[in-house]
């Protein structure tokens, strides 16, 4: 704020820096600055810890920037940390939507899905005011080289899918479904989100013996007599054999990743009066809603 006074709303700068970073501190845990003229072009920035930055990268804590750094994005910075943990971030959502995929798909379809999981669960995708419909669509088409080269090496160390051209530079993927793949997955979610399946599952353990060991696992760690690490490694091995085979697994997925994504996206949009100020909060509002109707137009003009 001392280099760049002129970027914070008046309201933000009678927070001061001490109150700004009390608010920084909610939600998400970042501060964005939009309508920022940078070099005769307007843009919006956002500011965040390093610390902040890689646990969400790492863990998906919110998701608000984890989800956004699934995306084709420049990162700037020269902080080994942040470009290991979004190398880790990548992999994640890579294995999170094979997890919601079918065996055989295309490459759209996996970016698509890809691109999806930030929104799944945010408010402002269904509401007026809130994001074009097509939002997550027009990111893929538009960006599909984009995708390619960020996830193309992933793929392949993966070394569970297969990839065939089926016309001029259109992909078709057949991934390993078999329950010990998408084991091995689901046993790699990021942390905030496995343990939200997990408790998910413990909490039902009459639904499957897997289910109700670790439930009686958790029980045990809270007594002398502790299970071993290999104990424990074979526990949760059986309780994702088991998860994954369960045909609502997909669907209890995607409500944990809803679950995460929708406190932050609220607070966001809150801190958005306070970071934004009255009149770039009306400005972005204005903008946000004619972006919702011409999405909402394109999917009548499709349908028609």
């Amino acid at each position: 704020m001392a280099q760049h006074p002129k970027h914070y709303s008046m309201l933000s700068r009678l927070l001061g820096s001490i109150g700004i970073g009390l608010v920084q501190k909610r939600g998400a845990k970042i501060w964005y600055n939009p309508y920022i003229k940078l070099e005769d072009e307007l843009v919006k920035y956002g500011i965040i810890s390093v610390d902040d930055l890689c646990n969400d990268l790492l863990d998906w804590e919110t998701m608000y920037v984890s989800g956004r750094m699934h995306k084709p994005v420049a990162l700037v910075t020269s902080d080994a940390r942040v470009r290991l943990a979004q190398q880790v971030n990548l992999a994640s959502a890579l294995r999170t939507a094979l997890l919601l995929l079918p065996k055989d798909f295309s490459e759209v379809e996996l970016y698509t899905r890809i691109a999806s999981l930030s929104y799944t669960g945010d408010f402002r995708m269904s509401v007026p005011g809130g994001e074009n419909a097509n939002k997550v669509r027009n990111i893929v088409l538009n960006q599909r080289e984009e995708f390619r080269r960020l996830y193309a090496g992933l793929m392949r160390n993966l070394g569970t899918l297969s990839v065939e051209e089926v016309r001029g530079n259109r992909f078709r993927i057949q991934q390993d479904d078999s329950v010990s793949t998408k084991a091995s997955y689901a046993a790699r979610l990021p942390r905030n989100l496995r343990q939200k399946v997990q408790d998910h599952y413990t909490r039902q353990p009459h639904l499957d013996p897997a289910f109700l060991k670790l439930s009686m696992s958790k029980t045990l760690d809270t007594v002398p007599r502790k299970p071993s690490s290999i104990e424990r490694e074979e526990t949760l091995k059986a309780f994702w054999i088991a998860a994954v085979q369960r045909d609502d697994f997909g669907e209890v997925l995607l409500q944990k990743i809803a679950e995460t994504v929708k406190g932050p996206a609220w607070s966001q949009s809150i801190k958005g009066i306070y970071t934004a100020g009255f009149t770039r909060t009306l400005r972005y509002v204005g903008a946000k809603i004619g972006k919702y109707f011409e999405g909402r137009k394109q999917n009548e003009d499709k349908s028609s």
